[in-house]
C-alpha cells in the first residue's frame, strides 16, 4: 500500500466516524416518552367495607395507569351501593388524579340514582367525583329528571350519602304531577 492509498482510507475512515457521530449525536430530538405504565382492557374494580360488603365496583374496557401516578378511564361506568340506594355514574373518559381522591368524568357525563320509588338522571359535560365523600359537582349546564320533572341549571353539587342536590344558577323547571 502507499502512502496516498493509506491517506485516503484514514479520511475516509474519519469521513466514516464524523458522520456516524452526527447521525448518533445528542443534538437529535429524543422521542417522547410513552406516559402509560400499565394498560388494561377490560378491567374491573371492586371495593368492600369493613365488614366484607360490595360498596363499589368501577369498570372501564380500557384503563391506563400513567407514571405521573394518575389514571385514565375510558368508557368507565361506576356503580355505588349506599344506605338509601344505588348511585350510577358513566362518561366517555375518567381522569383520576395521583392522590385518587378525584375523579374528573367528561364526555356525555351521566348519573342515575335509585332509592326506593325513586328515580333520577342526571347529564352534563363534565363532572368532578369525590369518592370518599360520595360528592360531585360541576360547573357546566346539568339537566336533572324524574319520573315527573325535569330542571336545568348552571353548576351542580350533588351529596349521593343524602340525596341532596344543590343547583347554583340559571335555574328552569317543570313539573308533571303523576296521573
Amino acid at each position: 500500500m502507499t502512502r496516498r492509498n493509506l491517506l485516503g482510507i484514514a479520511i475516509a475512515a474519519l469521513v466514516a466516524l464524523w458522520w456516524w457521530q452526527r447521525e448518533n449525536s445528542g443534538s437529535t430530538t429524543p422521542a417522547a416518552e410513552d406516559p402509560v405504565r400499565l394498560s388494561l382492557t377490560n378491567s374491573t374494580l371492586y371495593q368492600y367495607d369493613a365488614d366484607g360488603a360490595q360498596v363499589s365496583v368501577l369498570h372501564s374496557p380500557q384503563a391506563e395507569h400513567l407514571k405521573n401516578g394518575e389514571d385514565r378511564l375510558h368508557q368507565p361506568e361506576m356503580r355505588v351501593r349506599l344506605k338509601n340506594g344505588e348511585r350510577s355514574l358513566r362518561a366517555a373518559l375518567a381522569e383520576r388524579n395521583a392522590a385518587k381522591n378525584r375523579i374528573t368524568l367528561s364526555g356525555g357525563v351521566v348519573g342515575e340514582q335509585t332509592s326506593g320509588t325513586h328515580h333520577y338522571h342526571i347529564t352534563t359535560a363534565s363532572l368532578h367525583y369525590h369518592p370518599e365523600q360520595q360528592q360531585a359537582e360541576t360547573a357546566d349546564p346539568i339537566t336533572l329528571t324524574s319520573e315527573t320533572s325535569r330542571t336545568e341549571a348552571v353548576g351542580a353539587r350533588w351529596d349521593m350519602n343524602t340525596n341532596h342536590f344543590t343547583l347554583d344558577h340559571n335555574l328552569k323547571s317543570t313539573y308533571e304531577p303523576a296521573p
